[in-house]
């Protein structure tokens, strides 16, 4: 066997949602999401980190990649989509490995059963099979450009049905055990904000299930500072763009996923009021108002407070 010191990890898709429309996007369901998230969980507490990651276009999989990553700790700008992967036979498979030559050292592929399952077996010369969420680490030759059957050793072989069912924090060695991944509970927002003729005007938003005002905010994605992360929700809720001051107006804590969360909240000075067609939750509805009508019917204490201080600054 001429295997080397090269990794390749192997990822089923979490389960996804049952069939009845287009195969390629299938949601993932909630177990699912929860599985993948444990095994990137496990990828760092066990220093297998990858070094970049491809995935299937389809929506089960690259969600399912996307969600392990960012629970390993990583971003996802090394993430790269490659259709070969969906439906794919083995030699399509260890084609889409021979584009990485004789580098990078570790490489995540995310796909789908078959196809995964008979690579490794290929790879490994004995079999391995994969339920949903499942990961195999295989030592590879240094080579990757002509990958030939049984040059590959079965390092570990991973079912996340055996993992913690919850999630360490605030690190993948920490004593505490949370319900979500650690990075859920680091969130960052933004005040949006304008000058008009008739004074400074705020924007609220309704919140996700319409039942009270908020202003843009959510989780910290691994890999975008918090203020990048900010400006990505506030285009997302809000469908708005600007300039997000670096300087904080402070931070408010509240209890979800039975925890506390904190959120760091900026100023944003909106340049860009999107089209609805281009605003990706236009079901929440979006209004200016005065600050003294955002104080009165904004839903969170925490909230109230950033206008405060967003007041304050700019006076």
């Amino acid at each position: 066997m001429n295997s080397g010191s090269r990794e390749l990890l192997l990822l089923r898709h979490g389960t996804a949602e049952a069939g009845g429309g287009d195969d390629r996007t299938r949601a993932l369901t909630d177990p699912g999401k929860r599985d993948v998230q444990r095994m990137g969980v496990h990828l760092a507490a066990n220093d297998w980190l990858p070094d970049t990651a491809v995935a299937s276009p389809a929506t089960r999989t690259h969600v399912s990649a996307e969600k392990a990553l960012k629970a390993a700790g990583l971003g996802v700008a090394s993430l790269g989509l490659e259709p070969g992967i969906y439906g794919a036979s083995t030699t399509a498979l260890m084609g889409v490995l021979a584009s990485f030559g004789e580098a990078p050292h570790r490489v995540l592929m995310v796909g789908h059963n078959p196809g995964i399952s008979d690579l490794a077996t290929v790879l490994t010369g004995r079999p391995v099979m994969f339920a949903p969420g499942m990961l195999a680490r295989l030592r590879m030759p240094e080579d990757w450009t002509v990958l030939r059957p049984g040059t590959a050793s079965l390092l570990a072989h991973v079912d996340p049905r055996m993992l913690p069912r919850d999630f360490p924090f605030p690190s993948p060695h920490g004593a505490e055990r949370r319900s979500r991944p650690a990075y859920y509970y680091a969130q960052s927002g933004v005040v949006p904000y304008r000058r008009t003729p008739d004074g400074l005007q705020i924007m609220i938003i309704g919140s996700s299930k319409r039942k009270h005002q908020v202003v843009p905010k959510g989780i910290v994605t691994p890999g975008m500072s918090a203020t990048a992360s900010a400006a990505k929700e506030a285009r997302e809720e809000a469908g708005i763009e600007g300039i997000v001051d670096d300087a904080s107006l402070g931070t408010f804590t509240y209890d979800k996923w039975g925890a506390q969360v904190v959120c760091e909240v900026y100023p944003m000075r909106v340049t860009t009021v999107l089209d609805t067609s281009a605003w990706a939750e236009s079901h929440r509805g979006r209004s200016w108002v005065s600050p003294e009508v955002a104080v009165e019917t904004l839903g969170r204490d925490g909230l109230r407070r950033m206008v405060h201080a967003l007041v304050e600054r700019l006076r």
